[in-house]
């Protein structure tokens, strides 16, 4: 698995782990299986003799959009897919799995593709074009935003920790225009996903995402709700709106895997409440 210490691949670590599936580690860390940094165009490939069936690709630069964050998303994101796809062969791997992403679609971002999305796309294709040359099996589920029940998501998921964090503290939250819709799908859910994927072995592109999609204020008003800590929520509309996304549809992902994300906001706030985890995610200055 590459990208294993990131929150989908933790999640997916533990799923294999129940499962009784070893897992070979590939990436920067000190204790990986393999060494592997994508942005290292001088990668060896290992002289060990180690073998595995499934490529889990968990694996992702989120640089800016400045000129040196897209140079960095498109050298480790894209450039990356060549040394990949020679370490899957190494391996002996029948399937590569990839964790994409919904901003891959052009179509999805009213402000259209960001160097994220766009150098995610443009793997996609090399994976596609290079790994049916040598009939290993390719399949990318496009990920909506991920969250997490531990606050590992706020990294990437602002608002998510926002509204947890000033809705179990009962502050108040000044939120600019929330119409636009959202969908968030549980990271557990999206390491299911993946093993769905492998163990039904499926091939193609898939817009991986929760059956549910809400406004942001609803998603707001909902932790709010859960939490019952007072405070008050209000849009502040000399703050720029939230920018709109065009959600595709699922079905074509949920009947290929035979299922459907199962968790919902409201669990997830019920848990986060229970078990006191809101103060993992707080990242933000209430004052």
């Amino acid at each position: 698995m590459l990208g294993a210490s990131s929150m989908l691949g933790k999640a997916l670590c533990q799923q294999l782990a129940v499962q009784g599936v070893a897992v070979i580690r590939v990436g920067r860390d000190a204790d990986a299986d393999v060494q592997l940094d994508l942005a290292d165009e001088d990668f060896v490939l290992p002289e060990e003799h180690i073998k595995a069936e499934i490529f889990f690709h968990c694996a992702a630069s989120f640089g800016g959009e400045d000129e040196i964050g897209i140079a960095q998303n498109l050298k480790v994101n894209t450039n990356s897919a060549l040394m990949v796809v020679r370490l899957a062969v190494k391996l002996g791997c029948s399937q590569l799995i990839y964790a994409g992403t919904l901003s891959s679609d052009p179509d999805f971002d009213s402000a259209g593709y960001s160097s994220y999305g766009l150098s995610k796309a443009l793997a996609e294709q090399q994976y596609a074009w290079l790994l049916k040359r040598i009939g290993i099996i390719f399949c990318t589920l496009r990920f909506t935003g991920l969250y997490d029940t531990f606050g590992q998501c706020i990294r990437h998921q602002s608002w998510f920790g926002r509204a947890v964090t000033y809705a179990a503290k009962g502050a108040e939250l000044h939120l600019p225009e929330a119409s636009a819709k959202r969908n968030y799908l549980h990271v557990d859910d999206a390491a299911y996903m993946l093993l769905k994927a492998a163990t039904r072995r499926v091939v193609g592109v898939f817009n991986a995402l929760h059956p549910h999609t809400i406004t942001m204020l609803e998603f707001v008003s909902l932790a709010y709700q859960i939490f019952q800590r007072g405070g008050r929520y209000q849009c502040d509309f000399t703050k720029t709106p939230f920018r709109d996304i065009h959600y595709p549809e699922g079905n074509r992902c949920w009947e290929s895997l035979e299922y459907v994300p199962q968790i919902t906001l409201e669990k997830t706030f019920m848990h986060i409440k229970q078990h006191g985890l809101d103060d993992r995610f707080d990242s933000f200055s209430l004052s």
